[in-house]
């Protein structure tokens, strides 16, 4: 299969402990409510997710005028150990969010109470074809890294 079959990112999904205090910092931090909030469990989860007896709770966030999802899911009963977090930990992941000023945004995140892990930082001619980003990264209540990011236009130049 080729990856132009794979043309739209749909969602992005995080393994959750408390979905309430997940589902709660999520909706505030898009601005958006539960599109879905379910419990499902069966053979062909257990068979994805490997768990056998799994059940989860799942609940999707829209954002991004509908064409983008947040799915948090909390395993109900067969909760797995906590992730190892830190950012050089190979296969750790982040998702990132445009903003026009990351500064701006960083401000009104931190008064609102978000804590980032430091203040947004810029790529000057050091970076390479990193150069002229600001981007700050913060941590959701599992300790995934959620990042603003502003000036991504890079992303254009080296993906052609």
């Amino acid at each position: 299969m080729s990856s132009k079959n794979l043309d739209t990112l749909h969602h992005v999904g995080i393994i959750v402990s408390d979905m309430e205090k997940s589902k709660t910092f999520y909706s505030r931090l898009l601005g958006v409510s539960a599109k879905t909030d379910t419990t499902i469990s069966g053979p062909a989860l257990w068979k994805q997710t490997e768990v056998d007896g799994a059940a989860m709770r799942i609940v999707f966030l829209e954002f991004d005028n509908g064409s983008t999802g947040l799915e948090l899911i909390e395993f109900v009963n067969k909760k797995g150990e906590q992730a190892n977090t830190r950012q050089n930990t190979t296969g750790s992941m982040h998702f990132a969010f445009k903003v026009g000023d990351a500064k701006e945004v960083y401000a009104q995140m931190v008064q609102e109470g978000y804590e980032f892990i430091a203040e947004p930082q810029h790529m000057d001619q050091d970076y390479g074809q990193m150069k002229g980003y600001t981007f700050a990264y913060l941590r959701g209540p599992d300790g995934e890294l959620v990042e603003i990011i502003e000036n991504p236009g890079f992303l254009d130049k080296l993906m052609g």
